[in-house]
């Protein structure tokens, strides 16, 4: 029986993750999760909430076996160790929490509130110190309750993860004990979540629209590379012709050539869609080497032409940062990669500069790949932009739950920073995120022109000003908590 509510609990964490939409299954894992901890000892609750969240991370994590074989360039078996050591320590977390919200609890009932800012804490704690894998944060489970998730324009992920656990705590509490006494404060939260902060964020003041179109690609297989090659830059320029709008954003990787030193390519290009752009403005997904020396490594990089078919600004990937990233050990995990496997670091943990790009009314920020996963950091600055463009290409990891992680992590930058998102991608979900949080649309079509009506509004959000302000409240909250509680049980031993 205890191994069967064991792996129900790790299937109700997971499925959130593969169907959106049942983000409150993630509310009732916490029952048979307190179920089957409550009443053993440290040692054993231990173990049972570790094998959920290795059994779980197993389910929801698998796919980075793609990306890890990517920077590590190991044998199979070396990389299933190594995601298989990576999941054991990334599923601390949750045994910890057991351990430590048992300890806090008081001896005769359960409190949500200390559950949930334990949990909370316990998030911030591993986001700043050991934060090596940036998806496994409980937000990641709420991105289709836009309500809840809009709560991040104060608290980033930290916020929704707190009044996650406090939803669940209270379901918890109400399943011990079923009274109409305990569900009313689980009512009033609700109603607090609903109609609360929706209320402020309402006034679209000092906002405007604009139409934009996302370019489509699908995935062109040829056995041949130059064919291959001729025929999506054919296709890309065909859908570029379709367009009616003035700004066109592409994928990562949309051109499958060097656009700086591939010549033939570039100019064949050019002349078919220069008397397309006029008055207009394309940014194109390319792998290109720098301008300081075109014999360099290629990066994947975003280039934004004008209608004279001039570079007037590139953006370039900066490196992997789906690992390691916050992580308290980074300059000696950096040494031994460096000395050991012949890993490049160099750029794997240079802070990224967040570039401003201003065309007329539009201000936008890109963001390629895997940047995305990571919360902005604007470092106090007042950047005033109203689009995050996420551009990215996803056909090496061909799984649903990778891309619900890509789309999701794109709703909670648009709600952290109160600012619309564009999602462009390849083989993965492309369209529109408001600032809001809801998604206006979300497609995975072969190809085609999607043309998108974008609300532009000036960011302007607490978190960003103050982005570690509420969690460290939490942290604080917790401590004071854990304090109390030893004093009592030194005072309770003697």
């Amino acid at each position: 029986m205890e191994l069967l509510l064991i792996l129900v609990t790790a299937l109700l964490f997971t499925a959130p993750i593969y169907i959106p939409q049942l983000f409150f299954l993630s509310y009732l894992a916490f029952i048979p999760l307190i179920y089957l901890t409550r009443e053993k000892d440290y040692r054993h609750s231990f173990v049972i909430a570790w094998l959920i969240a290795i059994i779980s991370s197993f389910l929801s994590f698998f796919w980075l076996y793609y990306p890890l074989s990517e920077l590590l360039e190991m044998p199979f078996v070396f990389i299933f160790l190594i995601l298989f050591l990576y999941i054991l320590i990334s599923s601390l977390g949750l045994a910890i929490w057991v351990i430590l919200n048992k300890f806090l609890q008081p001896k005769n009932s359960f409190s949500p509130f200390i559950a949930a800012f334990t949990w909370a804490s316990l998030e911030y704690l591993r986001f700043s110190y050991l934060n090596i894998n940036p998806f496994n944060y409980l937000a990641y489970s709420q991105t289709s309750f836009s309500t809840l998730i809009n709560y991040a324009s104060l608290g980033g992920i930290f916020l929704i993860s707190f009044l996650t656990v406090l939803i669940a705590g209270y379901l918890v509490k109400i399943y011990y004990k079923p009274s109409i006494k305990r569900t009313v404060p689980l009512v009033v939260i609700l109603v607090l979540i609903f109609f609360i902060l929706p209320f402020r964020l309402n006034s679209t003041e000092n906002s405007t629209t604009e139409k934009i179109d996302i370019i489509n690609l699908s995935q062109i297989s040829n056995d041949i590379i130059f064919e291959e090659v001729e025929e999506n830059t054919a296709l890309l320029a065909e859908m570029i012709a379709e367009s009616n709008n003035q700004y066109l954003f592409t994928p990562q990787n949309g051109l499958s050539f060097d656009l700086l030193r591939n010549n033939y390519y570039r100019e064949k290009f050019f002349s078919q869609i220069e008397s397309e752009l006029e008055s207009k403005f394309l940014q194109l997904g390319s792998k290109a080497a720098t301008r300081s020396n075109i014999d360099s490594e290629l990066k994947d990089s975003l280039f934004l032409l004008d209608d004279n078919l001039e570079i007037i600004n590139r953006y370039d990937k900066i490196s992997n940062s789906l690992f390691l990233t916050n992580f308290f050990l980074r300059e000696e995990i950096t040494s031994i990669l460096n000395n050991f496997l012949n890993i490049d670091t160099t750029e794997v943990f240079r802070v990224k500069d967040n570039e401003i790009i201003e065309l007329n009314n539009l201000k936008y920020l890109n963001l390629i790949s895997n940047e995305i996963y990571n919360p902005l950091n604007f470092n106090g600055q007042n950047l005033d932009l109203n689009l995050i463009v996420h551009s990215s290409d996803e056909r090496n990891i061909d799984f649903k739950v990778f891309k619900n992680y890509s789309w999701g992590a794109a709703v909670l930058r648009a709600a952290e920073n109160r600012v619309s998102v564009l999602k462009t991608s390849r083989e993965g979900y492309n369209g529109y995120i408001t600032p809001d949080a809801k998604s206006k649309i979300k497609t995975i079509s072969d190809k085609g022109v999607i043309e998108l009506e974008v609300l532009l509004q000036s960011s302007s959000s607490y978190y960003q000003s103050n982005p570690e302000r509420i969690a460290e409240i939490f942290l604080i909250i917790t401590a004071f908590i854990f304090i109390i509680k030893s004093i009592m049980a030194i005072k309770d031993k003697h």
